[in-house]
């Protein structure tokens, strides 16, 4: 099987760019880059990283956005309870997060982390940026929160009912984490 070889130009003068579907973050180890690293030739299937590439001062970070793999973890959710300290998701809630997950991710499309939460509930963390970070978790009885954490700014909501969501106040949240 013949490889092509791919030579990424990293530098710690481009310490946050995007190469190839991957974010490239220099301020992490090279020891931290080795998992990374591997999913990221598993990616390329038929092509591999040169070993002449200054990879070791970058981090690659998966960066793709997936939105069906997004709902994977949420229908899968009852997999990582254990590993979360928390109670499992009643089937309703595990609905009402994919139903709601697609609708967030069109506000604001990035790779979220979804987890379980210790009262029954699915938690829908945007990427945490410097300046903002999004969290909405669907709880059981259709009841979902939002916390907002833009720059000092913290602000919350609950909805009794899912009709309606995303409805302003998760909108805004979204739009302002996007831009933090």
């Amino acid at each position: 099987m013949i490889m092509n070889e791919i030579s990424l130009p990293i530098s710690p003068e481009l310490p946050d760019t995007t190469f190839f579907g991957y974010s490239v973050d220099t301020a992490h180890s090279a020891s931290d880059s080795i998992p990374v690293l591997e999913s990221a030739i598993r990616n390329f299937s038929n092509q591999r990283v040169m070993k002449s590439s200054p990879i070791f001062l970058a981090t690659l970070v998966d960066n793709s956005i997936d939105l069906e793999t997004a709902l994977l973890e949420i229908e899968n959710i009852l997999d990582v309870v254990g590993e979360h300290d928390a109670e499992e998701p009643d089937s309703s809630t595990i609905e009402n997060a994919k139903t709601l997950f697609p609708k967030i991710y069109n506000i604001y499309p990035a790779k979220y982390t979804i987890y379980p939460t210790e009262n029954r509930g699915i938690a829908i963390q945007s990427p945490m940026k410097q300046k903002g970070v999004v969290q909405i978790e669907c709880g059981p009885e259709d009841v979902v929160y939002c916390i907002a954490s833009i720059e000092d700014n913290e602000r919350r909501a609950k909805f009794y009912q899912m009709k309606g969501l995303p409805d302003e106040f998760i909108r805004k949240a979204l739009l302002d984490a996007s831009q933090a």
